[in-house]
Parts: C-alpha cells; structure tokens; sequence
C-alpha cells in the first residue's frame, strides 16, 4: 500500500510566492516583471498533486474516474458558482446594458470551462481585455486546470494500463510532444501561448 500524501509546508511555501508574486504584478507589473509566472507554479503543482494522487490510487487499485470527477467538482464548483454569480450580480449593478453581450460570452465560456480559448482569441493581450469582459478575465487558468483534470487521468490510465510507467522515455515522450505541438498553436498569436 502506497503512502497517502502528507501534508507539505514546501508546496503551501510555493503557492504563497506564487500568490504574491501574482497580485504584486496585477497591482503594477513593474513591481514583480515576471509575477504572471505564479500562474504557471499552480499549474506544475497542481499537476504534481493530481499526478500523485492519480498514481497512489492506480497503484492501490482504488481508482475510479466517477470519485476523481465527484472529488474535483465538490471542491471546485460551489465556490465557482458564487463568484460567477456575484459577478454576475455585480454587472447588472455597475455594467451598462449594451455590456450584457460581451459578458454573457465571457460568463458562458467561463461555465463551460473554455475562457482560455475565448480570451485567446481577443485582440491584444491578457491587460488589453475590454471592460465587458473583465468580470470573468481570471478564469482563464481554472479552465485550463478544468481541461487538465478532463484530459490527463485518461493519458495516466493508459500509462498505468500499458505499464509505460516503467519506460524511462515516457516523460520525454510528453516533453518532446508539447515542444512539437506548441508552436503550430501559437505561431498565429502570441495571445493563443499566453491563454493555452
């Protein structure tokens, strides 16, 4: 029986540097230059939790996507919804009407968990999203993690199930299949790089 995972004051350390380094560049970019790359220390770490408890569960033969998916939509959707509906409540109290189209897009991309997609394909960049849009800019990278948490216990059972676990090449299998794929997403925007 594979260990449950304990608690680990070296990965709370890395999501408060993140965090601050997140809101110091909100607050004026010049304060933090590279502050957006918390963004990208919550996914690695998600990625490591997610991994970790994919493969202990894989491992013990308890794994089931119906307790996964339960697990991921109790701990994230109740507190989604009420800053989707605040936000929500907050436009109908401060927007003006002709607002209500463009954030009922950007609501509705944010429901179906594709805001990447829907802000890769505006103009300008992450800083240069129109007022409209602005209430649900942040959900960007909970879609991100949303299609992560879809897509890659699918790609671990097929590992854990073909038993490539033990092929050292798998990590560069994926390494070398992001390198591959990357550039053909975003050679048409930088915005597409930013957003995926």
């Amino acid at each position: 029986m594979l260990k449950k995972l304990s608690y680990r004051p070296d990965i709370d350390g890395l999501r408060a540097l993140a965090v601050i380094s997140v809101i110091l560049f909100h607050i004026n970019p010049n304060y933090m230059p590279s502050g957006f790359l918390g963004v990208d220390i919550f996914f690695v770490i998600s990625g490591f939790l997610i991994t970790s408890i994919i493969y202990r569960e894989m491992a013990e033969g308890t794994f089931s996507f119906a307790n996964f998916y339960n697990r991921r939509i109790k701990r994230i959707l109740p507190v989604f919804f009420v800053v989707l509906i605040v936000g929500l409540l907050v436009v109908w109290w401060l927007f003006l009407i002709s607002d209500y189209h463009s954030v009922g897009n950007s609501a509705l991309s944010a429901v179906l968990f594709l805001s990447n997609i829907y802000f890769s394909r505006i103009e300008g960049g992450y800083f240069d999203i129109g007022k409209e849009e602005l209430p649900f800019a942040h959900i960007w990278s909970l879609s991100i993690e949303e299609q992560f948490y879809f897509i890659f216990p699918l790609i671990l059972l097929f590992i854990f199930k073909n038993n490539l676990l033990k092929k050292y090449k798998i990590g560069t299998l994926f390494v070398g299949g992001g390198d591959f794929v990357t550039p053909f997403i975003c050679k048409s925007s930088k915005n597409r790089s930013f957003f995926r």
